[in-house]
């Protein structure tokens, strides 16, 4: 009887030992999986944010993406990158930083599923620096719209009877979103 006694108590000594190397690698791989999660499971080819900005003389956006041998690739994630800036009704007269975060947390998720490749860079920086472009590029051509319509005003004020000629081309101020701020 002792001796079964003792062989239970020399097994239940293995099993806590097993016990013990199970929940340690359990804790390893959950270990991993947060880390793959955070880094969205691409850890080893995480693209870090690199120094400058679009706009500076050594800074390409394509380049630092390393896309700059995929410009199809590069060019397929500005489209969805605008795309998704119109359905997230992003207001274009507002910077980047101005937007609301969860519209920005949104548009940052859904981009990853369209493109499974921008899940590589840490803190979406990529996809950020493409929305600050599309909407800085936005600003921009409605500002020269706008003084396009200013000089098309005042020339058709000092014309006969204020409508366009032959020649010149009547802009509607609906169709440029001018009124309300923002474009569907």
């Amino acid at each position: 009887m002792q001796d079964k006694i003792n062989e239970q108590e020399i097994e239940l000594q293995h099993l806590k030992v097993d016990l013990e190397r199970a929940h340690a690698a359990k804790k390893v791989l959950e270990q991993r999986v947060a880390t793959a999660h955070a880094t969205g499971g691409m850890a080893e080819n995480t693209i870090e944010k690199p120094k400058g900005s679009p706009g500076d003389p050594d800074f390409s956006l394509i380049n630092v993406m390393e896309l700059q041998d995929d410009k199809l690739s590069y060019l397929a994630i500005q489209r969805t990158i605008r795309d998704l800036c119109h359905a997230a009704r992003l207001d274009w007269n507002r910077t980047y930083h101005e937007q609301p975060t969860r519209d920005l947390c949104n548009l940052f998720n859904v981009a990853k599923k369209e493109h499974p490749y921008l899940a590589r860079f840490r803190n979406n920086w990529a996809t950020g620096e493409l929305v600050k472009q599309y909407l800085q590029n936005r600003r921009k051509h409605m500002k020269k719209l706008q003084q396009l319509m200013a000089v098309g005003d005042d020339l058709t004020e000092g014309a006969t009877g204020g409508t366009p000629g032959p020649s010149e081309t009547q802009i509607n101020p609906d169709l440029l979103g001018l009124q309300g701020g923002s474009e569907a």
